[in-house]
């Protein structure tokens, strides 16, 4: 009887090893829940979960109980609209209509030149870290939160809700069960679920659904435990609607008029006589003359009146290029200053007035990756100067890329009225190969990536070039010293140059050299090579027949005009094209 007893005890452990309704193989093995939160479990801080979903940013708990974030994490997940000016010491947060300027380590904010007091401390710096108060949070950004204390094996957590727009289906245990961290009953295990216990299922797939506890632990649980039900919209209020646009009357048909000393300003009738269609002319007026905000200024109130004679606006262009004897751009030091970039956009601003132009075209082609956020704040207070002057403020902007995401298009989409994408340079002086300036696929990316971003094609404004490169191969032996040398183990080592020309001077080239340029369907240009005794000479060039096809792409996609760079490399032909664009 004893042995009969055990090989039906043997029987039902081997069926338990098969995974059957109501009977299945699990693991017990609990997961290391400072691990699985991204937190190093440092005392007097506690891990921060955001809605479904643990992020790498420890949240400060003070003596008093009061919980201070850091900014980064503010910035990276909830409002990128935070600002610490690390030089002066400064937390700005500035919306579409004003900046309201705290000092780090006080109780006090000024807004709209009024000071306030609050019964807190609104921000505090640790180390090189910012950290902000969360009910100084909550007064910009809509949301839940709630502080969990470490209790056995659970670190201490701040768990912040309802911040962004979501759906979810409440839900609640039908008998106690495990949460584990994969779809796996094998899988680690987060925490335990009781009865009775309150869920929220984000998601559901095959016999699982993934959910959050109401004190942050997000994972896996088996549906047959718990019971969905309500489904909840989340809907957050927010200020989307107060950033406003200067609208355009028509298409935007502008073009850059380079101008490099003060007299250059009287070639505009010479550089225009033949020019058609055009209503915006940007002359490029300002730069930095030195890193305390002061600008050098080539504008002129006689330009304007004559600009505006012809029917065109004048939006001026105000660079990043200089640079002080050693190399340095002015642009990184007064970027990074609260003060310095106040009085930059000051003396930018009146200047403009006082010459009567019509809008600022910002030509900021030089901002490095660790002065995003200064150059993000610098935007939005350029944005604000505008709308209050009643200055179009427009922005040019390289081809979305990986390595230019920083400049952050689908913000600058909220405040600029015109995003302009500079769609040439496909090639350029420092590329490993010859090539077109701006085929037609490159233009096409660059529009259709640029009007995702931004979100509004009537905002967006295509960069036509009005210049061609020619392009000289020529091998080693007989290259210049100094050239630059391309590497070709199947047909030898080549000098590789190329420089910018008009349209008429590349035809010409070709017209010397007997050579009839042929259409090139894969880049949508007309394409000429040139033999050499020693090398060769390549031209990709860009004509009337290109333009329109440009100019085809811009109408496919109905964004908001074009912007040719610049006056004076144009062929007369081109003009009829921007005439009959957008009629």
């Amino acid at each position: 009887m004893k042995n009969k007893n055990l090989l039906i005890i043997a029987m039902m452990a081997g069926l338990c090893a098969i995974p059957l309704s109501g009977c299945e193989k699990s693991s017990d093995t609990r997961t290391n829940l400072c691990e699985y939160l991204s937190f190093d479990g440092s005392n007097g801080f506690a891990a921060t979960v955001l809605q479904d979903e643990a992020v790498p940013y420890k949240a400060w708990i003070r003596e008093d109980g009061s919980i201070f974030v850091d900014i980064e994490m503010l910035q990276e997940y909830i409002d990128d609209r935070f600002y610490y000016d690390r030089k002066e010491n400064l937390l700005l947060f500035t919306d579409a209509s004003h900046t309201i300027t705290s000092y780090v380590g006080e109780n006090q904010f000024i807004e709209r030149t009024e000071k306030q007091t609050v019964d807190y401390t609104i921000s505090i710096l640790e180390g090189d870290i910012c950290y902000i108060n969360m009910e100084y949070v909550k007064k910009f950004c809509e949301m839940n939160y709630k502080l969990f204390d470490s209790v056995g094996n659970k670190p201490a957590r701040l768990v912040i809700s309802d911040y962004k727009d979501m759906k979810y289906t409440e839900a609640k245990a039908k008998k106690r069960n495990m949460m584990r961290v994969d779809m796996d009953t094998m899988s680690d295990i987060v925490v335990e679920i009781d009865k009775g216990e309150a869920l929220r299922v984000y998601d559901e797939e095959g016999d699982w659904y993934r959910a959050e506890t109401e004190d942050g632990f997000t994972g896996y649980v088996q549906k047959k435990y718990n019971n969905a039900g309500k489904a909840v919209s989340v809907k957050v209020g927010n200020d989307e609607d107060t950033y406003t646009h200067t609208e355009f009357d028509g298409k935007v048909k502008l073009v850059w008029h380079q101008v490099t000393n003060y007299t250059a300003n009287d070639t505009l009738s010479s550089a225009t006589a033949d020019m058609a269609g055009v209503n915006v002319i940007s002359p490029t007026w300002y730069t930095m003359s030195d890193s305390k905000g002061n600008i050098d200024d080539l504008s002129s109130s006689n330009y304007v009146k004559k600009a505006h004679n012809m029917g065109c606006q004048v939006w001026a262009l105000v660079d990043d290029f200089s640079t002080d004897s050693d190399g340095n751009r002015y642009s990184d030091k007064v970027l990074t200053s609260t003060t310095l970039r106040e009085e930059f956009e000051n003396n930018l601003i009146s200047s403009v007035l006082a010459c009567g132009a019509d809008g600022i075209n910002l030509d900021f082609e030089y901002v490095p990756k660790e002065n995003e956020d200064d150059f993000h704040q610098f935007l939005r207070e350029m944005s604000i100067k505008c709308k209050e002057n009643s200055l179009i403020f427009s922005i040019d902007d390289y081809v979305p890329t990986e390595w230019s995401v920083y400049y952050d298009l689908k913000q600058q989409g909220k405040l600029a009225d015109f995003v302009i994408v500079m769609s040439y340079d496909e090639y350029n002086a420092n590329s490993e190969s010859a090539g077109p300036v701006a085929s037609l696929p490159f233009v096409k990316k660059a529009i259709s990536d640029t009007v995702e971003l931004v979100g509004d094609a009537n905002r967006v404004v295509m960069g036509i070039p009005f210049y061609t490169r020619v392009w000289t191969e020529t091998p080693e032996e007989y290259a210049e010293s100094g050239a630059k040398i391309i590497e070709d183990n199947v047909n030898g080592n080549y000098a590789l140059g190329s420089k910018a020309v008009s349209m008429d001077t590349a035809k010409e080239i070709c017209k010397e050299a007997k050579v009839k340029p042929e259409w090139n369907e894969e880049t949508g240009t007309d394409y000429a090579y040139i033999e050499k005794e020693h090398g060769n000479t390549q031209i990709w060039l860009e004509n009337a027949t290109s333009i329109q096809k440009k100019i085809d792409v811009a109408n496919e996609y109905g964004i908001g005009g074009c912007a040719c760079w610049k006056l004076g490399l144009e062929s007369k032909d081109i003009w009829d094209i921007i005439d009959n664009y957008g009629r």
